[in-house]
């Protein structure tokens, strides 16, 4: 009796796996997704969280840093350009080296005391400009320092965030308020001072000169016959009606949705050609808007993520284990490594109520 031995052929077909090809481009799909839910989690845990940015201005101390060495240097600046020369170093044989550049300024025609006289009661006189003396550029500064606390800074930065977030968030309408009473009063008092001083310093004027835009009070190289600083004072807010006198600095700036589009809209936006504004000027002109297209990719990522991960489990229900597939290994091994690093990187920076 023979026995017949089937010798099993080298050549076999391969048998086709079900589901192999769908599941890779699943298992990629979520791969990218989870990526990209990660990545949106953690931009809305930072940078749109204001509790983030209060706790990084607090942990990196940047209020000290900014009373101490920013707002010093800012303050300087303010001083330097207030000194005389206005921030210009003058030459050694400069006859202006002590006196401000002169800015949008003309003389008045005739050199008469009476005509004058006349052109300062009809409010029409204009010329130059005097400085500052260094002295009180200096102690304008020094007050502007003493004024601004680390507590100031920190209330305003923290109030700001606060209304700014809520104005993102599509909560409030935008009203950032910056509180500057501490350092108005002081600002004036120490300025007004030095006016009044340089004022009475100055020689009996044979022509009238100032400035011919508004500031806060009116300058001049020479002083009136019979009026005083108190009266100069007068007659420049009884001119300039709309302008700003001491006394009359407001104590709170306010930052609106109206002055928010002067900053991020400029003029020549408008002017383009074609009367479509581009889509990335009106993000930038919205950003509410902008804020909740992210929030609602993340959330929409987070969804396609879970159905994916359904569908994955439901193809490879038989072959629940770590030899489900090279696909499927590959992807799902990256993925929950970016995963668990977002999760340290999100304890660690004490985000956690």
């Amino acid at each position: 009796m023979k026995i017949k031995r089937e010798i099993p052929s080298l050549y076999q077909p391969k048998v086709k796996k079900p589901h192999g090809c769908l599941g890779g481009l699943l298992a990629f799909l979520f791969a990218i997704f989870l990526i990209l839910s990660v990545t949106l989690v953690n931009l809305n845990l930072t940078i749109l969280n204001s509790k983030f940015w209060k706790g990084w201005l607090v942990e990196n101390n940047a209020y000290v840093k900014m009373k101490d060495y920013v707002l010093p240097e800012i303050f300087s600046g303010l001083s330097f350009q207030m000194m005389p020369g206005g921030g210009e170093v003058p030459e050694a044989d400069d006859p202006r080296g002590n006196m401000v550049p002169r800015v949008n300024v003309r003389d008045i025609d005739g050199d008469d005391v009476e005509d004058f006289e006349k052109d300062f009661q009809e409010g029409s006189f204009s010329g130059e400009s005097s400085p500052i003396s260094a002295e009180y550029a200096n102690k304008i500064s020094e007050a502007l320092q003493d004024a601004v606390t680390v507590e100031w800074l920190q209330r305003q930065a923290e109030g700001a965030i606060d209304s700014g977030f809520a104005w993102l968030n599509g909560k409030e309408p935008l009203s950032i308020e910056l509180d500057l009473s501490p350092f108005i009063g002081k600002f004036e008092k120490v300025f007004e001072e030095a006016a009044a001083v340089q004022f009475e310093e100055l020689p009996t004027c044979e022509k009238g000169t100032s400035d011919d835009y508004m500031k806060l009070i009116v300058e001049t190289q020479c002083k009136p016959a019979g009026f005083s600083f108190a009266e100069m004072q007068k007659q420049f807010e009884k001119e300039n009606p709309s302008g700003i006198g001491f006394g009359q600095i407001p104590n709170k700036y306010v930052i609106d949705e109206e002055q928010f589009q002067k900053w991020v809209a400029p003029k020549q936006a408008s002017d383009m050609k074609g009367s479509k504004t581009p889509f990335y000027l009106r993000l930038l002109q919205d950003p509410p808007r902008v804020v909740k297209l992210i929030r609602i990719a993340m959330y929409v990522s987070i969804a396609a993520c879970v159905a994916l991960m359904i569908l994955l489990l439901v193809i490879y229900r038989k072959k629940l284990s770590w030899q489900l597939s090279i696909a499927w290994k590959s992807i799902l091994s990256p993925a929950v490594t970016i995963f668990v690093f977002s999760a340290i990187t999100y304890f660690s920076i004490g985000l956690l109520p």
